[in-house]
């Protein structure tokens, strides 16, 4: 993970994981996030089904940080 990645997920997202998660739906995001393979789409939208937004969005996370300049899409996602 980049410096970027790294200071993204250690300092702001699990920190306020409960705050974000409120806020941001994980079926909304997921469109803007191109780096996202289908199996990982099906996987999340699986996850929110059975124990919801908070569980999806953290399997979500565990999935873009697998992925390069996964902070950037992230951002640009959020934005959308």
């Amino acid at each position: 993970m980049s410096f970027a990645g790294d200071k993204l997920y250690n300092d702001y997202l699990r920190r306020n994981m409960g705050k974000f998660t409120t806020k941001v739906k994980v079926r909304e995001i997921m469109p803007h996030l191109p780096c996202l393979t289908q199996s990982d789409k099906e996987e999340i939208e699986a996850k929110r089904e059975q124990a919801g937004n908070y569980n999806a969005m953290q399997l979500l996370v565990d999935c873009l940080k697998r992925r390069e300049n996964w902070s950037e899409e992230f951002i640009s996602a959020l934005r959308a």
